[in-house]
């Protein structure tokens, strides 16, 4: 079992257990997928609208390959968005359109300075960039696949077991445009 906390939005979202790292040599290719409708605003807890109608099906393609360098676990990652975002009705100036394709691609790594299965202590420092190579089309506004900039996304995690069946996660994270 696993306690996750979160504070505002992640660049990168991290899942229970993406600090503790798998054994050297081991190769991941993951997809993520997720569907959501949106359909009310709210601002300060009060109902602003609720026909808004933004729709997003999102996937990332990630592939992560586990090794050694210098006597620390590190895992370099490719991750390739992709998806539609759709706003289906007016919302302020935004008249409705969509986008779909290819997200900026990122790459990056986490590199464990504390990897000890024993006495269940992990913590790993991870730096990604995003590269604005995506679909963007500025005339849809927010409503895009890719966001067409530079992005840094730098990140500390640290994992620790609270007896048998429990682990601890916190992870900060910080990114820079």
């Amino acid at each position: 079992t696993t306690a996750t906390l979160t504070a505002n939005a992640a660049e990168i979202a991290t899942d229970p257990g993406d600090y503790v790292p798998l054994p050297e040599g081991s190769t991941l290719g993951l997809l993520y997928l997720q569907h959501a409708s949106r359909d009310s605003v709210y601002a300060n807890g009060d109902l602003l609208r609720d026909d808004t109608g933004l729709d997003t099906r999102i996937g990332l393609a990630r592939f992560i390959h586990y090794l050694n360098i210098g006597g620390y676990t590190v895992n370099p990652q490719i991750i390739l968005p992709f998806g539609r975002v759709e706003l289906k009705a007016p919302f302020g100036p935004l008249e409705p359109t969509s986008s779909s394709g290819m997200g900026d691609p990122m790459i990056g790594a986490t590199t464990w300075l504390v990897n000890n299965p024993d006495q269940q202590k992990w913590f790993g420092l991870s730096a990604f960039a995003s590269m604005p190579a995506g679909k963007y089309d500025a005339s849809n506004g927010p409503i895009n696949v890719g966001e067409n900039r530079w992005k840094g996304i730098f990140q500390a995690g640290y994992v620790t077991g609270l007896g048998d069946d429990f682990m601890l996660d916190i992870i900060a994270e910080y990114a820079t445009y």
